[in-house]
């Protein structure tokens, strides 16, 4: 019976390097090489779609912020810290996580989160295009909250990064 890479793929991650490290100790490379291949290219689908939620969560968080929308500011402030960092860990250890990647999934998270912005405001935003400086380099914090929550390591992490220079 031949194995249905693909199935076994949808059932358990773990269940796929087992399977491949089986195919290996018992010397069928070929196999065990289509069931590489067909695990890699899922890791990156993965990783496509953690990136597309994290950089639309950012978006949504900046929109909101921008929208004249004060509630809750400092929680904002803090989700847009948490997503910046996401992205820039990801970006840090996985390598298909790049500038290029970011940049081709650009208008489908900002129209995401414009839909999220106007349904959690529960009005159309003025808002129709964001720029890459106003997602990873412009700071959104009070006075307060930089007083009470310094973020000088966030803000490095942030300088430091070629991914978020445009």
């Amino acid at each position: 019976m031949k194995l249905n890479w693909v199935k076994l793929s949808e059932i358990s991650d773990y269940l796929v390097i087992e399977r491949i490290k089986k195919k290996f100790e018992e010397g069928k490379y070929e196999d065990m090489k289509k069931g590489l291949y067909l695990f890699y290219d899922y890791m990156k689908r993965v990783e496509k779609v953690n990136i597309l939620n994290y950089l639309t969560n950012l978006m949504t968080y900046i929109l909101l912020w921008k929208s004249e929308n004060k509630f809750q500011i400092g929680e904002i402030s803090n989700k847009i810290i948490r997503e910046r960092e996401e992205i820039s860990y990801s970006y840090e250890i996985i390598p298909i996580v790049n500038k290029d990647l970011i940049k081709s999934l650009w208008k489908e998270a900002f129209d995401d989160a414009i839909e999220n912005v106007e349904i959690k405001l529960g009005r159309e935003i003025l808002i129709k295009s964001i720029e890459w400086d106003e997602v990873f380099l412009e700071e959104y914090e009070t006075e307060w909250y930089k007083k009470n929550y310094p973020n000088e390591k966030i803000k490095n992490i942030f300088e430091n990064k070629k991914l978020f220079l445009a």
